[in-house]
C-alpha cells in the first residue's frame, strides 16, 4: 500500500461517484493502463479489499481462492442473496466459453497504445456480442485489402458483391442465430467497429 501524506501543499481533487467507479474499474481490469503496476499478490489483495468493502456494507462472505476470489451470501445478506445474488456462479455454456477464448486474440494495441480490433477475428467478437445482446459487429466497409476474416474464407464467397459485404451478411446471420439461441431478441442496432 502506498503511503499517504497529510500535506496541505497537495491539491485537493474532488472525485465524483462516476469517476470513483471508473478508477476502481480501471484498477481491477487493467491497472497498468492507468499507470499502476501491481504484483500479482498486490493485485489479489486489492481485489479482495474491494470485495471485503462490499461485504462489510451489504453482507456476504469473501472467499480467497488460488486463482482469484469468490463471494457468497451469508446471514448478513438480505433475503435472496442481496448484491451477491447476481454473482452466484452459473455454468457458462461451452459455446460461450469457446467464444471468450477466441476473443482474447481479437484485440491488440497499436504503436500509439490504442486498442484496435484484429479484423480477421471480427467473427469471434460478433459471436460474443450476440451472447450479450450488444448488437451485431460488422465490417461496414472497413477491411484492409487482402485480409481474410477467420471463419469466412474467400473460397466460400460467391463474388456477387464485395467480400466485406458478403462477410457482413454472414455476420448478421451469425449474430441473429446466436442471439436466438441465447434468447436475446430483439437485436440491438448493428454497428461497425473502429479499426
Amino acid at each position: 500500500m502506498k503511503s499517504r501524506s497529510n500535506s496541505d501543499s497537495e491539491p485537493v481533487i474532488a472525485v465524483s461517484d462516476e469517476r470513483l467507479a471508473d478508477i476502481v474499474r480501471a484498477l481491477l481490469l487493467n491497472p497498468s493502463a492507468v499507470g499502476e503496476d501491481m504484483t500479482p499478490d498486490t493485485f489479489k489483495m486489492f481485489r479482495g479489499a474491494i470485495a471485503e468493502v462490499v461485504a462489510d456494507y451489504f453482507g456476504g462472505e469473501v472467499l480467497y481462492l488460488d486463482d482469484g476470489i469468490a463471494a457468497r451470501p451469508n446471514d448478513c445478506s438480505p433475503d435472496g442473496g442481496g448484491i451477491w445474488a447476481a454473482t452466484i456462479p452459473v455454468q457458462m455454456p461451452d459455446r460461450v466459453s469457446s467464444i471468450v477464448g477466441q476473443v482474447m486474440n481479437a484485440v491488440a494495441r497499436d504503436d500509439t497504445g490504442s486498442f484496435m480490433i484484429n479484423q480477421e477475428a471480427i467473427g469471434s467478437l460478433n459471436q460474443l456480442s450476440a451472447t450479450v445482446g450488444a448488437g451485431a459487429i460488422l465490417l461496414d466497409g472497413q477491411l484492409e485489402p487482402g485480409v481474410e476474416v477467420t471463419g469466412f474464407p474467400r473460397v466460400d464467397w460467391d463474388e456477387t458483391c464485395e467480400y466485406y459485404e458478403w462477410v457482413d451478411s454472414c455476420l448478421r446471420s451469425q449474430y441473429e442465430s446466436i442471439a436466438a439461441e441465447f434468447g436475446i431478441l430483439p437485436a440491438a442496432p448493428e454497428r461497425g467497429p473502429e479499426f
